[in-house]
């Protein structure tokens, strides 16, 4: 029986805020974010409830016990599953059994730090500030003196999710870059940040800062930003207030009287001594003349003393740094450990300042799309990267597609979707881009959309906009593909993966006769990895008949992408595995595990059984190669992978072959057709097959049912109509560029089809043609007599062609054929198919943190790692040298640049996902035999 086409099961959606005008379609945007936002908070309350302590026992009880919340603990929670509340000051917080029945209905409020999540904001968000999840009680919660009431409770507070004056999580802290000083003052005066605000320029010019104690005494409460002057501020007006809070937190006190005391009583325990009246007279300096051999010399020394690799003196940086250093007149000045710190702080402030200034100019008129994941480092520090994504138009008709990492946040609590969400939203207002933020791309976990739900809360605060979470949710496509991947390999392979902390653990199972190829596979690549006698083996069996190269076999991962198929290709391209598994077994004393190294031998039906696993998976891998690149558009491919990778596994289901794989075959379409369904939530994935100038509406056409493709088309105008108006609205009305483009594409696709017609006397071009317009018009399926629609369909009617470049380079050259639906480009071309590039910031974290830098502070690591992607991108913005009037050190040569276009991109290959659904889809060309 044939299997039914992803196509068919693919289901419409209910229309929302884009086709519905009304204030229904915003509530139901609402209504969605409150349950996600509450389901959060019920499994919340649940962890709360296994944490009761033995006082709130005693709630039905009719005498009532009276809490003291001390000021900088906001969460209150009690025991018996009451709403937490928030304060700023100490307050009595009292609970009775009957309010505690009352109040249970409130289980989302309970969570989220005493916010009515059944109200909104007068800017549009949800009121309060938001906390996670409670602790047991501490040591700071004791009973207050006096006061009576009916019933008992206790109040339950957690320090990991105390919350500041904004209701943000007081451990989700990023650099602020508009604070010159924040480096110094977070090395000297981090104990003055929790009594003073921070630090702003006045009329004067001056930095001053607010001191909190004083506002809420409403008396004068700005003083100048220099540490030594709020010190003394806090002697001579706070210091009760000042020694709390040194004693809570284990500080030694920096008042200006504690330090002058503790200088004198140094003075005084020192033995008088005449070594300080004396000067070591320095040697006289002797200079060394340059030679090459000496330069060689010192580079090899500073190679070894600092472990570089051999590679380092070749890098253009470090010859840089030295062309730098050999036109010093007076010598060179080198920097101690804090002052390079400081300076790599200085130079992330004003990169990310000047950036901030880049996204809100006239170079970067589109959306920044973002990416974000969450990653451990090898020292077990959590952290939390975000990439930002954009279109960047450096001269008329010269797009480029760029990207840079905006934050990477130290998140060491738990990763809930609330401390997501507010990290997420700081790294977007540090640079300035709330009103620009478009779709965000994470990976399918659950806290990523309850992330989303509280990042869409801030953003409408902050902006007074509505933000669809859902509609901007863009799913890691890279990493469907992955968990259909696994589907398939749990249910083919009981296998388990190689782990290392276990390495006894048997690695082949079997089946009744039949033994487990992945995991024979994966148990040869385990042995040659177990020791370098093995490795050199399996090198020289390799060398032996003159090959040129060697080659390793690879270990898979759950969580690395494609990493099965890659090793069985691996194991299946080398012809020496036979040969290898037998040296290694007749090496072996020990009879019984000499027989089970020769046990791994494959036999030849196991080795068609590899084969047949690559077929499976080669499928996937080329569906995820299609967008796996860290820039340039690639969401085009998204749909037509998947059904491509659908159809592939459908085509297999009921072959005789693939009998043995068929409820692992199930077990991946049923994970595809899951996650298929669920890019229905958002239109982005179908305009972005729009916005390929070489296909359009094709995919659409060829392979979708009538109602789904005209309903994708309904969306996509909706979209265009809106931003027709919009565009028009700017200006009071049409501009003449805008009123004309309809007429303009409409005359370009006549006059290209008229001359292809001259060209060529083919029929089948006029077929192609005809054909080629299909989609349009089936599509649109009505009159067009409004000018943004024919400008829409004269874009989709049009036969036009890359011609060799990207398709951010098309759509540069081509902006003002298609002033709109540039616009729109401008939006959706740097939309990202998978979140590769923040997997990429924490391959690099991984150099940075490693086991000789295990303790770097969350600052500098953020810093180093975003000047790292700045570099690497060729977006660090440099001073403008002083220049010599010397002439350069060597004039001769080739200056090493190039006669090409440098901010040209390549063009990519494109995938022929249309080719792949309508052709025979088997890879060997025997894959649907009856064999």
């Amino acid at each position: 029986m044939e299997a039914e086409p992803i196509t068919q099961k693919r289901q419409s959606r209910p229309s929302r805020r884009l086709l519905d005008p009304s204030n229904a379609a915003e509530q139901e945007v609402v209504a969605h974010r409150q349950t996600v936002i509450s389901s959060t908070a019920l499994e919340s309350e649940s962890v709360v409830e296994q944490h009761k302590t033995p006082a709130a026992t005693s709630a039905k009880r009719d005498t009532a016990t009276v809490f003291t919340v001390p000021e900088g603990h906001g969460t209150a929670v009690s025991s018996t599953g009451s709403s937490p509340t928030t304060h700023s000051k100490p307050k009595k917080v009292a609970r009775t059994a009957d309010t505690a029945s009352q109040e249970a209905p409130d289980a989302a409020q309970a969570a989220l730090g005493g916010q009515n999540t059944s109200s909104r904001s007068s800017r549009g968000g949800l009121a309060g500030p938001l906390t996670g999840v409670a602790r047991p009680p501490q040591e700071d919660v004791r009973p207050a003196t006096g006061g009576a009431a009916r019933g008992s409770a206790s109040v339950v507070f957690d320090p990991d999710n105390e919350v500041d004056g904004s209701g943000f999580l007081k451990d989700v802290e990023i650099i602020n870059v508009d604070d010159p000083e924040a480096s110094q003052r977070e090395e000297k005066g981090g104990d003055m940040d929790n009594f003073f605000g921070p630090p702003y320029t006045g009329q004067d010019g001056k930095r001053w800062q607010n001191c909190h104690a004083c506002t809420k005494k409403k008396v004068k409460n700005n003083y100048v930003a220099q540490i030594s002057t709020l010190r003394r501020h806090m002697q001579a007006t706070h210091q009760a207030a000042y020694y709390t809070w040194t004693k809570a937190n284990h500080f030694e006190s920096m008042l200006p009287k504690d330090t002058l005391a503790r200088r004198e009583k140094h003075k005084l325990q020192e033995q008088t001594r005449l070594n300080a009246h004396l000067v070591e007279k320095p040697p006289p300096e002797c200079i060394i003349k340059y030679t090459d051999a000496i330069y060689r010399e010192a580079a090899i020394e500073w190679l070894l003393a600092t472990d570089q690799p051999l590679r380092a003196l070749e890098h253009p940086a470090f010859k840089n740094m030295i062309d730098i250093a050999a036109r010093a007149t007076d010598g060179v000045k080198i920097l101690n450990c804090k002052q390079t710190r400081r300076e790599i702080i200085r130079l992330f402030k004003k990169n990310m300042t000047q950036l901030r200034e880049k996204l809100n100019s006239d170079k970067v008129k589109g959306s920044v799309n973002l990416t974000c994941d969450a990653w451990q480092a090898s020292n077990t520090d959590g952290y939390f990267a975000a990439t930002g994504h954009w279109i960047e138009e450096s001269a008329p008709g010269v797009w480029l597609s760029e990207t840079a990492l905006l934050g990477f946040v130290r998140l060491n609590n738990a990763h809930s979707g609330v401390r997501l969400g507010q990290a997420l939203f700081k790294v977007v207002q540090r640079v300035g881009i709330e009103h620009k933020v478009g779709y965000i791309t994470c990976d399918n976990a659950k806290n990523n959309g309850t992330m989303l739900a509280h990042f869409a809360q801030r953003m409408e605060e902050a902006t007074g906009k509505p933000y669809d979470e859902r509609e901007r949710y863009v799913r890691c496509l890279a990493h469907i593909i992955n968990l259909a991947t696994q589907a398939v390999l749990d249910a083919y392979s009981k296998t388990p993966h190689y782990d290392p902390h276990a390495p006894d653990i048997e690695l082949v199972n079997q089946h009744g006769a039949r033994r487990d190829v992945i995991g024979l596979v994966r148990c040869i690549s385990v042995k040659e990895h177990s020791s370098a006698k093995r490795k050199e083996l399996f090198k020289q069996l390799q060398l032996r008949d003159d090959k040129k190269k060697a080659y390793q076999l690879l270990l898979d991962s759950p969580t690395r992408w494609s990493s099965t198929y890659v090793m069985l290709d691996r194991v299946e391209q080398l012809e020496d595995i036979h040969q290898f598994v037998y040296e290694i077994g007749s090496h072996e004393r020990d009879r019984e595990r000499r027989q089970k190294l020769l046990d791994l031998q494959l036999s030849e039906e196991e080795w068609d059984r590899v084969k047949t696993c690559l077929d499976l998976l080669g499928h996937a891998d080329k569906a995820q190669q299609a967008f796996s690149a860290e820039e340039g558009p690639t969401l085009h491919h998204g749909l037509p992978a998947l059904e491509a990778l659908h159809k592939s596994w459908t085509a297999r289901l009921d072959k005789p072959k693939y009998t043995e794989f068929r409820t692992a075959i199930r077990a991946g379409l049923d994970k595809v057709e899951e996650y298929n369904q669920k890019t229905a939530d958002s239109d982005v994935y179908t305009f972005a097959m729009l916005l390929d100038p070489s296909q359009k509406a094709r995919h659409l056409d060829k392979f979708w049912r009538k109602e789904l493709r005209q309903e994708a088309v309904d969306r996509a105008e909706t979209i265009y109509k809106k931003r027709y108006y919009e565009l028009a609205a700017k200006v009071d009305g049409p501009t003449t560029e805008q009123r004309a483009s309809a007429t303009s594409a409409a005359l370009r696709w006549e006059q290209q089809r008229a001359r292809r017609r001259v060209l060529s006397d083919d029929e089948d071009s006029d077929a192609d043609n005809d054909s080629h317009t299909s989609a349009a018009t089936a599509l649109g399926g009505r009159s067009q007599p409004d000018p943004w629609r024919q400008d829409f369909h004269g874009y989709l009617n049009s036969p036009d062609d890359l011609g060799g470049k990207t398709i951010v380079q098309w759509w540069g050259i081509n902006a003002s054929w298609y002033p709109i639906w540039a616009s729109l480009a401008r939006d959706f071309l740097s939309v990202m198919a998978s979140s590769v590039s923040s997997e990429r910031a924490f391959s690099s974290a991984g150099i940075t943190i490693s086991k000789r830098r295990n303790r770097l502070k969350g600052d500098i690591v953020e810093a180093l790692q975003a000047l790292k992607c700045l570099y690497r991108r060729d977006l660090l913005f440099r001073d403008e040298p002083e220049v010599s009037s010397e002439p350069p050190l060597d004039d001769e040569g080739d200056n090493g640049v190039g006669d090409g276009d440098p901010g040209a991109e390549q063009a990519d290959e494109e995938v022929g996902w249309d080719d792949i659904l309508l052709v025979d889809d088997d890879l060997d060309g025997d894959a649907g035999s009856d064999n």
